[in-house]
């Protein structure tokens, strides 16, 4: 069995999705209501926390994501 849980937060906004294409396309939403909005994402205070569970193990997955054209740190569980 294979399941994968991706999260994004950010001051309080908290972004859930089962793939990284569905992140990353939440992730391009948000980053069009900042440009229509008139405000940036800091980059240094947003993270991202990508597990794969594989065989009832979580896994790291440290593809990077991306926000208005930056790469958004991939973290591990505990880090802040």
């Amino acid at each position: 069995m294979f399941a994968q849980v991706l999260m994004y937060a950010d001051d309080g906004c908290l972004l859930l999705a089962s793939s990284r294409s569905q992140l990353q396309a939440q992730l391009q939403v948000c980053e069009r209501f900042a440009d229509w909005a008139g405000i940036k994402f800091n980059n240094k205070k947003c993270r991202v926390m990508s597990r794969v569970l594989d065989g009832g193990r979580l896994v790291r997955d440290p593809q990077p994501f991306h926000l208005s054209d930056d790469l958004v740190e991939v973290i591990e569980l505990g880090e802040v």
